[in-house]
């Protein structure tokens, strides 16, 4: 729907040119972005931006070297915008 495409768009317009990030996916309401690993500890990266996310109230799942973005499908377009911007800080944060 409507919202899927506000995620993605967010999405590619928020994270895409950060530190690390390799690969930015989107599908419907769920999105994902992919980073380079920390050399000899792999998933730290996902991991440590997950926490961080996490204590500014937005949930995004780490899976290896991935973050995955999967709102619930009554969100709004404002909390799109704040999940996709508590992630770029924390991307920028773990660069």
């Amino acid at each position: 729907g409507q919202m899927g495409k506000v995620l993605g768009d967010a999405m590619h317009g928020s994270l895409k040119g950060l530190p690390n990030v390799i690969g930015i996916r989107s599908l419907g309401l769920a999105g994902a972005v992919e980073l380079s690993s920390v050399a000899g500890a792999p998933g730290k990266r996902a991991y440590d931006i997950f926490m961080d996310c996490f204590h500014h109230g937005v949930l995004v799942r780490p899976a290896g070297e991935n973050l995955v973005v999967c709102p619930p499908y009554i969100v709004e377009k404002e909390q799109i915008e704040r999940i996709v911007n508590v992630l770029a800080d924390a991307i920028r944060k773990n660069a």
